[in-house]
């Protein structure tokens, strides 16, 4: 499935850049060391795979990365 150059790999780079608690930073690859509680660019992670599943019919990045995304999930629901 062609799905653009970069983008898969991209959510490899955010996934491996999580803290155990799911909190992600907002830069990924996490060249710096800078996590905030702002949902805006963490919030890209589950608006890629999402965009990769309706736009190319691509389940792969959902299932390969469901773990990671729900660990973020349960990150922000518990701060609220």
């Amino acid at each position: 499935m062609a799905t653009g150059c970069c983008t898969p790999s991209w959510l490899d780079d955010i996934e491996e850049s999580q803290k155990p608690d799911g909190q992600l930073p907002d830069v990924a690859p996490a060249y710096w060391n800078y996590y905030s509680d702002n949902m805006t660019w963490p919030g890209v992670y589950l608006m890629v795979a999402d965009m990769l599943y309706r736009q190319y019919a691509d389940e792969a990045p959902i299932k390969k990365h469901y773990a990671s995304m729900k660990k973020l999930d349960e990150l922000y629901e518990y701060e609220v």
